[in-house]
């Protein structure tokens, strides 16, 4: 009777057909179990991201194009899972660094001629730039010289100019609704409308801090806006300084006397005590 022996059964693995999809690589076999692909930006990303366990799978990652060794894989479906999870993590890498890279691209130099050419427009009078602007104005008068911008200060420019604009054209609808009877009848004299310019241009020059601090310096933060759009102003049309009539009346106080005297009248002197 023969005796059983233990004999060394080696059990070959079939071929494998093709490559898990990974990124966007387009696959073709040199080998029974290697396939290679041309380099794509993706995959350069999911190599940045995912190196060591790529190389664990079979990835050869400094040659001129891609390879991938599947002589080893043992559970073809749990790589194709960690292709996966490799895959959207370079899509998420890939989009950072393309929305990096534009943002650090200077824009075409004709929509920065046309923004400029806004923020010029707004800034050529300092009065009015200052507070249209709302403390930005450094920032306006830097990005209207810079001979290039990126695709971020482009942006950002864009959002002061806007900001700016939206302040003006709110004031501007303020001071067009109609002004009371009284302060218009008054306003119709053009020596009262050339002191109520010079009493707002008095009152922003004392506002120097608009409006951050309640110190009883220029307008309020009700009268801030308005009042400076008027000041920047070469003269005022009856509307409009009625309107200043109404705005000044509260600071008149901190007029100059003489300019208080005219536009207010001088307070009756208290009558002697007896």
């Amino acid at each position: 009777m023969t005796p059983l022996t233990d004999t060394a059964t080696q059990v070959r693995m079939p071929p494998i057909e093709a490559a898990p999809a990974f990124c966007d690589l387009v696959w073709r076999r040199e080998g029974d179990a290697v396939f290679v692909a041309a380099r794509t930006p993706l995959y350069d990303a999911a190599a940045s991201c995912a190196r060591s366990g790529m190389e664990a799978a079979g990835f050869v990652l400094d040659g001129p194009h891609v390879e991938l060794d599947l002589a080893g894989c043992a559970d073809i479906e749990r790589l194709a899972k960690r292709l996966a999870v490799w895959t959207a993590a370079a899509e998420r890498e890939l989009a950072f660094t393309r929305k990096r890279d534009a943002a650090r691209r200077p824009v075409a130099r004709e929509a920065v001629e046309l923004l400029q050419d806004g923020l010029d427009s707004m800034i050529a009078s300092a009065a009015s730039a200052a507070w249209a602007f709302g403390g930005r104005l450094d920032l306006a008068e830097r990005f209207a010289s810079e001979p290039n911008l990126t695709r971020k200060q482009f942006d950002w420019a864009c959002g002061i100019l806007g900001s700016a604009t939206a302040a003006v054209e709110s004031v501007d609808a303020r001071l067009a609704t109609p002004a009371g009877a009284e302060a218009l009848e008054r306003a119709y004299d053009e020596g009262v409308r050339n002191d109520l310019l010079l009493a707002c241009r008095e009152l922003s020059g004392l506002d120097t801090d608009r409006c951050r601090e309640a110190n009883g310096q220029g307008w309020s933060a009700t009268t801030s806006g308005p009042g400076h759009r008027l000041a920047s102003m070469d003269s005022l049309s009856p509307t409009l300084a009625a309107h200043a009539l109404a705005l000044v009346f509260p600071h008149r106080r901190q007029l100059s006397p003489a300019l208080r005297d005219r536009l207010f009248e001088p307070a009756p002197e208290p009558s002697p005590a007896p």
